[in-house]
């Protein structure tokens, strides 16, 4: 094969591609949001002296400048944290719901099968 003929093909396949690439993009931007709150929070906020993690009991000694920040990046955590699990619900929340419920929103005959043998077998354990 000639080098047109494989890059064309490699392009392609890069281009059907392109939108899980960017939905991994997005999900990978929530998570290293997420995990650089979290950073902030529990080893760089830290009270002078004071061990890596939650306050606990040095919260009483802890500056009130201090608290303030930790709080800003325990919000700056929960809005990507939200937005992440806004994000996966709109795009996978009709697929989980169709697996289970049908139009009228009445469990699938095969869901509620299930649901009545594991209530029975509960019930003879």
């Amino acid at each position: 094969m000639d080098f047109k003929v494989k890059a064309k093909r490699f392009f392609s396949f890069i281009w059907s591609k392109r939108w899980k690439v960017v939905h991994y993009i997005i999900v990978i931007g929530f998570l290293v949001q997420m995990f650089y709150a979290q950073y902030q929070i529990f080893f760089v906020l830290r009270p002078e002296n004071g061990s890596i993690g939650p306050l606990a009991g040095q919260a009483q000694d802890v500056p009130a400048e201090l608290i303030y920040k930790r709080r800003l990046y325990a919000l700056e955590f929960w809005i990507p944290a939200i937005g992440l699990a806004i994000y996966l619900a709109i795009l996978y929340g009709k697929k989980i719901v169709a697996k289970s419920v049908d139009a009228k929103g009445n469990i699938v005959e095969k869901a509620k099968e299930r649901l009545i043998e594991d209530s029975e077998a509960s019930v003879e354990e």
